[in-house]
């Protein structure tokens, strides 16, 4: 695996970043939640528990639900190392604004930086997922996007238990300020990154169009061309884990929170988060090792995630210790992880370079809008009485059936891919 970063100097440039901006963005998940524990809630709140957590994790979704079809477009016409480094500086200012919160009044303070940041966060991972490709040789992008998802499941695992731990010995201002200082360190690296100009569009750019979503159709248009628009719809298929992840915050909060010896919200959650980042870290490489990385091979991987997630996520409805919890976590993330790197991984593959950011901007829309609809209606239902064992059972079901409709529906999509491997 290390292979892929010295052959690859540019793309080494591209995870150094990551690593450093990626722990950063699960101690800031892990203080706004902790913040939304000691401040939401109770009979003086507005919503319940459920719902806030479900919140909280709706709007870590929804701006890039409205956003990703402009974001797209603009990280194919923009110098895509100026959204790479503005991103990461714009968000360093932002979360320095969670220090200004220490009060039940401030507590919708954190539902607007949590957009804002998100917002900003959209147009950065466009353009980094569109210059990824062009960091690496062309035998290496399954191994870069492999590495790439891997780190991010690591940084979660890390950040999610150093978040815990920070907030938990320090408070949620001293998580905040290291996330400021992960920024910073981030957008330094990016500026030393050496990427291709953006190709030039067959298109001028034209406002109507923009705005009229005409750019972002464009990129439709191509998926469907070369056969891939499945490919693009899978992460949507896997939305019931938007409230399962849900389920998870507050089984951390009520039903685990006592057992590690008074362990703190921050802590016990920052377990479970952290198994979620071991399965999501494995996962990609033991499917990589059973099915292989061809495109048609890939499809076998999202097969086989979409079938052990939600048998692991029911048992861990079940689960009355906590690291029983976290272990059955783990196992369904390993479902989680092949599913998120297969399908990403057939579309870098198969794309024309003028469209892999509206390409990219179209997997994260439905994979957003679909968690996020998932995460509400989870949150709703909580506070409606609905316990989290039958939550948990019921939502698995869902992640199951959505399975199997996606393997219907990609029938087409695998004829295109053997023809594809035969042509090549």
């Amino acid at each position: 695996m290390s292979g892929v970063l010295r052959r690859n100097p540019e793309f080494a440039k591209l995870w150094s970043a990551q690593v450093v901006s990626q722990a950063g963005d699960w101690l800031n998940k892990v203080a706004a939640l902790s913040l939304i524990a000691r401040y939401g809630g109770g009979g003086e709140a507005l919503l319940g528990l459920g719902l806030m957590f479900g919140t909280e994790q709706a709007l870590r979704l929804l701006p890039t639900t409205l956003l990703s079809p402009f974001a797209g477009p603009v990280a194919d016409r923009v110098p895509r190392k100026l959204l790479l480094v503005g991103g990461d500086l714009l968000r360093c200012l932002l979360v320095l604004c969670y220090l200004t919160i220490d009060s039940r009044e401030e507590l919708p303070l954190v539902w607007v930086l949590i957009a804002l940041q998100v917002g900003l966060g959209i147009f950065f991972d466009a353009a980094r997922q569109a210059s990824l490709p062009n960091t690496v040789r062309t035998g290496d992008l399954h191994t870069a996007i492999a590495l790439s998802a891997a780190t991010w499941s690591t940084m979660l695992s890390i950040g999610a238990l150093t978040g815990g731990l920070l907030v938990h010995w320090y408070g949620a201002r001293t998580a905040f300020v290291v996330d400021a200082c992960t920024y910073v360190a981030s957008a330094a690296l990016y500026v030393w990154l050496k990427v291709p100009a953006v190709q030039a569009q067959d298109e001028p750019f034209r406002w109507k169009e923009f705005l009229g979503l005409r750019d972002i159709r464009r990129g439709w248009e191509h998926a469907g061309a070369i056969g891939i628009r499945p490919a693009l719809v899978t992460k949507a298929f896997w939305g019931g884990a938007g409230g399962l992840l849900v389920l998870v915050a507050l089984a951390a909060e009520t039903r685990y929170g006592a057992e590690a010896d008074g362990a703190t919200f921050a802590y016990t959650f920052g377990i479970l988060f952290a198994a979620r980042g071991v399965g999501t870290a494995i996962g990609p490489f033991v499917a990589r090792r059973l099915f292989g990385t061809r495109p048609l091979e890939l499809l076998h991987s999202i097969r086989a995630g979409f079938l052990l997630a939600p048998f692991a996520y029911a048992a861990f409805g079940l689960a009355e210790n906590l690291w029983v919890a976290a272990a059955w976590i783990a196992v369904a993330h390993l479902g989680g992880g092949s599913i998120w790197v297969a399908s990403t991984s057939i579309w870098q593959q198969t794309v024309d370079d003028r469209f892999r950011g509206r390409v990219h901007a179209l997997d994260f829309f439905g994979m957003t809008l679909s968690f996020s609809i998932f995460a509400l209606v989870t949150g709703a239902l909580y506070d409606l009485g609905v316990d989290l064992t039958t939550l948990t059972t019921g939502l698995s079901a869902a992640v199951l059936a959505m399975g199997i409709g996606w393997w219907a529906l990609s029938a087409r999509m695998r004829g295109r891919l053997a023809a594809l491997e035969v042509s090549r």
